[in-house]
């Protein structure tokens, strides 16, 4: 698994392509994406939108589940997603339930992620790049 992570607008997407060779039609968009789509998909942009409409709301072993499931089943995704964490702390209680549900999952899979990547301003910046079992980094 590869995340590619930002504040929004910074050039993700564009770097996620550049650095994986994938087109744009290889991403599936989380804002529209199936709950099982992402389970199949090459791809997948707007991760955190996916979560705010499937996952916002379920309780800490729900998205524990939910992110093993990605993992185990979609180990070579390419997830691009925005960092909704940062800021001033939202008075609405769904928002505040959405960002933590974001930050959960993804948390869940940065530390099983093969690489992970911080995007600012279109300059990525490796956080995490751990050996292929053949011994090679990514």
């Amino acid at each position: 698994m590869y995340i590619i992570t930002g504040g929004a607008f910074q050039g993700k997407w564009s770097y996620a392509q550049k650095q994986t060779g994938l087109p744009a039609a290889a991403f599936t968009d989380g804002e529209t994406a199936g709950y099982e789509d992402i389970f199949h998909a090459e791809g997948i942009v707007n991760f955190h939108l996916y979560v705010r409409r499937c996952l916002t709301g379920q309780n800490e072993e729900e998205l524990e589940a939910f992110a093993q499931r990605l993992y185990e089943e979609n180990p070579g995704l390419i997830l691009v997603t925005d960092e909704v964490g940062s800021g001033i702390v939202p008075m609405d209680p769904e928002e505040r339930a959405y960002r933590e549900a974001v930050g959960r999952v993804c948390t869940f899979l940065a530390r099983r992620a093969q690489r992970v990547d911080r995007v600012v301003c279109g300059i990525g910046m490796v956080l995490q790049r751990k050996p292929d079992p053949d011994g090679r980094s990514q």
